[in-house]
């Protein structure tokens, strides 16, 4: 293969709670998507699970060993060009970190976490890969453990929730003794129906399409087209025909058939239960596969970035205009702060790329609590960075941001980083950087700031003013002196001269 091919391969990694996938693709001139390699495997991430929420050494093991096999195809593709996400199983689990860590070690990029919301933007963007054309849509996508519900139309998403239950979780839940009777039916069932009492005045409106988007309903959609004839749609008739069949069968991976791995097996009665209530609530006699999802998703998002934008940036965009923030403002601070950044070659323990971004939409977004007063602005802009629907953002990108934004001014504690996740040296430094940015912009001006070389070591920082242009602004004087007692506090050493 030669640099100029490879440089042209895209990947897209779904870390499922059920199933591992990753599909390759290439891109022509004009951005359009040609796939030219799937490979998928059931590691049944969320059976690993225990009740604490801890992930089983077994559980994480099984993953890895997914990922090693995953790298070995992935060498020739640049990393840029790689994306990677967890769902619903990594969301929960509470030593997560611990798979993430090593899985990133092995991929050689890193995995990010996305919230339920972000998922179904992802699997909605994936679809629409697959059906482009004009008309309303709902979507349904039925996980290991979590159900995305989607409506939409050809230009994105307009109503998304997602879940906590799939079809690994409801298997788990509801047939745990490996039996499927009628009574565990019926009650898996209910429980999806009442999952989904909330999204009734949404998602019952008409719509165009009503499409499918899952192992689970891909599975069942060849199932019903082989033994009902339903041209590859799976109508409520034949969906409780084929519930019947597995009743019959009685335990759990007892139904047989051609299209049902024996992996897929293990999980196909939780997954019609899921299917069965989401059809029954939203009132849909029929559903169509599709076979594009989260991980197509990630594709169209990766070459989305390079050719029309990252969709990052309008999130941020779209909360500055939201909130009605001081843009002059946050653009003086964004262009202090990496100024600052730029000048520390030395800083790439997450990627440079990732830090100076985290960085930069933390300076933009500093204020954006300031709309509730002044006095203790940085909590509510960093409640609101935690809390907000960010579409584009992975769950530890958020956190990152939040955090940065709470300590931009008071505290840089351990327990504030410890409240968001976050450990280590790296966000100290940019905390002080973004700090600094904020304190000699203090005066809202346009008026140039002085030239200030940064010198930086694992855990110092040096800055180094103008000779005289600090005693000649004595509340810049003052402010630094301040910086430097607070970032002492955090286990960083800060030098200004």
């Amino acid at each position: 293969m030669t640099d100029a091919q490879s440089a042209r391969q895209y990947a897209g990694i779904d870390l499922g709670s059920n199933s591992f996938h990753m599909v390759l693709a290439s891109a022509n001139p004009t951005g359009r998507l040609r796939i030219i390699d799937r490979h998928k495997e059931y590691v049944r991430l969320a059976a690993g699970l225990d009740e604490h929420n801890d992930l089983s050494t077994e559980a994480i093991n099984a993953g890895l060993e997914c990922l090693e096999r995953f790298a070995d195809r992935l060498v020739e593709v640049p990393r840029s060009q790689i994306r990677c996400v967890g769902t619903n199983t990594l969301r929960r689990a509470l030593n997560a970190d611990e798979f993430l860590t090593r899985g990133e070690a092995i991929l050689g990029r890193r995995i990010e976490v996305v919230s339920g919301r972000e998922e179904a933007r992802l699997v909605y963007q994936g679809v629409l890969l697959d059906e482009p054309q004009p008309g309303s849509r709902l979507v349904i996508d039925i996980g290991g453990g979590s159900t995305e519900v989607i409506m939409g139309t050809e230009e994105g998403p307009h109503e998304l929730d997602s879940m906590h239950f799939g079809c690994v979780s409801t298997t788990a839940r509801f047939f745990p003794d490996g039996q499927v009777s009628d009574a565990a039916m019926r009650a898996a069932i209910l429980n999806a129906k009442r999952q989904l009492q909330h999204l009734y005045p949404d998602f019952r409106r008409r719509f165009d399409l009503a499409l499918g988007s899952s192992g689970t309903i891909n599975c069942i959609g060849r199932i019903v087209t082989d033994l009902f004839q339903t041209r590859g749609v799976i109508t409520r008739s034949a969906l409780h025909r084929l519930e019947r069949l597995v009743l019959d069968a009685k335990v759990v991976g007892g139904f047989s058939h051609p299209e049902v791995s024996p992996n897929r097996s293990l999980v196909l009665a939780g997954g019609i239960a899921v299917l069965q209530g989401v059809m029954s609530a939203l009132k849909l006699e029929s559903i169509r596969p599709v076979a594009t999802a989260l991980r197509e998703g990630l594709l169209v998002e990766l070459i989305g970035r390079e050719r029309h934008g990252d969709r990052r940036e309008e999130t941020v965009a779209n909360l500055e205009r939201q909130f009605d923030l001081d843009r002059a403002q946050a653009t003086r601070v964004e262009r202090t702060a990496l100024s600052l950044f730029d000048q520390a070659p030395s800083w790439a323990d997450h990627g440079r790329q990732d830090a100076r971004d985290l960085i930069r939409w933390a300076a933009r977004l500093h204020e954006v609590g300031m709309f509730m007063g002044f006095s203790g602005y940085q909590k509510h802009s960093a409640y609101l960075v935690a809390n907000c629907d960010l579409p584009g953002f992975s769950l530890d990108k958020q956190r990152a941001i939040a955090a940065l934004v709470l300590c931009h001014r008071g505290q840089i504690s351990s327990r504030r980083l410890d409240r968001f996740k976050l450990s280590g040296v790296f966000y100290p430094r940019l905390m002080a950087l973004l700090r600094v940015a904020v304190r000699l912009n203090r005066r809202r001006s346009d008026r140039p700031l002085p030239q200030v070389t940064l010198r930086a070591h694992a855990d110092q920082i040096e800055l180094i003013f103008p000779s005289g242009w600090l005693t000649e602004h004595p509340l810049a004087e003052l402010d630094m002196e301040s910086e430097q007692r607070r970032c002492a506090e955090a286990g960083l050493e800060l030098l200004v001269r």
